[in-house]
């Protein structure tokens, strides 16, 4: 697969995945957070391995399994707070302290194989952070909520790291379908520790974790590992603002959530960051965000 290829693959996997925080939310309503995880993860897993059983097979061995299972783990950490602050916090605001995963993947690259922070992509981490800080601003989630969205982000940094170092050298579709068979055994078990043993039963709940299994794991965790093959564990975590993004339009639309002035005015300078990053273009725009920064803060 091409580096192009790629990054549109990576864009379509966060665009998939952004509508978890919607379907998620709905589920939430009537299923604990460990049975919701443990069903979407596990039935993924059993229809994944089963349409690519013989790929399976043909890249079996200890290796790839106990990288699975590191990456589930990491993934049953990132999925455990983000529901726990899901339960607390609108959507919007979930997902975009969830998705300042990108300010940890350079720190994790730079205290794990000395890597440096480029003076690009410190400055691409500033805007975006200010447009995180501006989207925020009317978070209506309490302390407890903000707390595991943070935790959810640190996670979800360290699970592109380890995608990035763990996905070399394997098949990426095989290490994606067994990070789902840990990811829902372990949901499974913490699920049973809690008494969470119910059924979903209203068609709604049903659909929508329907939605979360084929739409969200089965296409959104598996195949972000196949494209990080092919892109650099940092323009992965540069690509994860575009989850919040997406995640605030489905909230704005189907929860009737509103970010107001300074939500749209942070969503912007998220994507200015991004553009940034990508092809030099950050230094051109910093007179306009200058701009917004002084019209859009209450």
């Amino acid at each position: 697969m091409n580096t192009s290829t790629a990054k549109i693959l990576m864009a379509s996997v966060i665009l998939a995945r952004s509508t978890s925080f919607l379907f998620s939310k709905i589920c939430l309503e009537e299923m604990g957070l460990f049975e919701l995880l443990a069903i979407r993860f596990f039935l993924a897993f059993l229809i994944l391995s089963f349409l690519y059983r013989k790929r399976m097979a043909a890249s079996f061995g200890k290796n790839i399994i106990l990288r699975g299972m590191a990456l589930g783990t990491v993934l049953y950490l990132v999925m455990g707070a983000e529901m726990m602050a899901l339960k607390e916090s609108d959507i919007y605001l979930t997902a975009f302290l969830e998705n300042t995963a990108f300010l940890f993947v350079p720190l994790f690259l730079w205290a794990l194989q000395g890597e440096g922070i480029s003076r690009k992509t410190a400055a691409a981490m500033a805007v975006m952070t200010a447009g995180v800080c501006l989207l925020t601003l009317k978070g209506s989630g309490n302390l407890h909520g903000a707390a595991f969205g943070l935790a959810a982000a640190f996670f979800y940094g360290l699970f592109i790291y380890l995608t990035g170092r763990l996905a070399s050298g394997e098949d990426g579709l095989s290490l994606g379908i067994w990070q789902m068979g840990f990811m829902g055994l372990l949901n499974g078990i913490s699920a049973q520790a809690a008494g969470e043993i119910t059924m979903p039963s209203s068609p709604e709940i049903i659909g929508a974790l329907l939605a979360l299994t084929l739409l969200c794991s089965a296409f959104g965790f598996t195949f972000q590992t196949v494209a990080q093959q092919s892109i650099s564990t940092e323009e992965a975590g540069l690509f994860s603002a575009l989850d919040p993004l997406f995640a605030t339009m489905w909230g704005m639309i189907f929860r009737g959530e509103n970010p107001g002035l300074s939500g749209a005015a942070g969503a912007l300078l998220v994507l200015l960051g991004m553009a940034g990053a990508q092809d030099g273009l950050l230094f051109k725009i910093r007179m306009k965000f200058r701009f917004l920064m002084k019209s859009t803060l209450p």
